[in-house]
């Protein structure tokens, strides 16, 4: 388990959103790729659907960074993941989404090539 950079460029975002495994579940989109980096990278991602206000999806954004960057990732160095927040995720507690959260990394069998 590796330290997770939580600066993902954008080409790398886009990248990882069309051509990346995808896991979900009750709260998240998770979806990850191999780069050629020696470091795992992170993105984050709320949609419209879930808010318009510009407050609450950086408040999501936000929390969503603080989740990545205190849970213990099962992957090997050299991956780029998108989180991405579901509309059932609007009101929850962080607990709850923290907890969910581990939950799906741990699910995930994504290993790099």
């Amino acid at each position: 388990m590796s330290q997770t950079d939580l600066h993902l460029p954008i080409k790398d975002f886009q990248k990882a959103i069309k051509k990346g495994r995808g896991y979900q579940n009750r709260f998240f989109y998770l979806k990850i790729i191999a780069n050629k980096k020696n470091k795992n990278r992170a993105g984050v991602a709320v949609s419209r659907e879930l808010t318009k206000k510009i407050t609450k999806k950086n408040y999501y954004k936000r929390v969503l960074r603080s989740i990545i960057k205190e849970t213990p990732l099962p992957f090997n160095q050299g991956v780029d993941l998108v989180l991405t927040l579901k509309k059932e995720a609007e009101g929850q507690e962080y607990k709850n989404l923290a907890d969910e959260a581990q939950k799906l990394f741990s699910q995930t069998t994504y290993t790099p090539i």
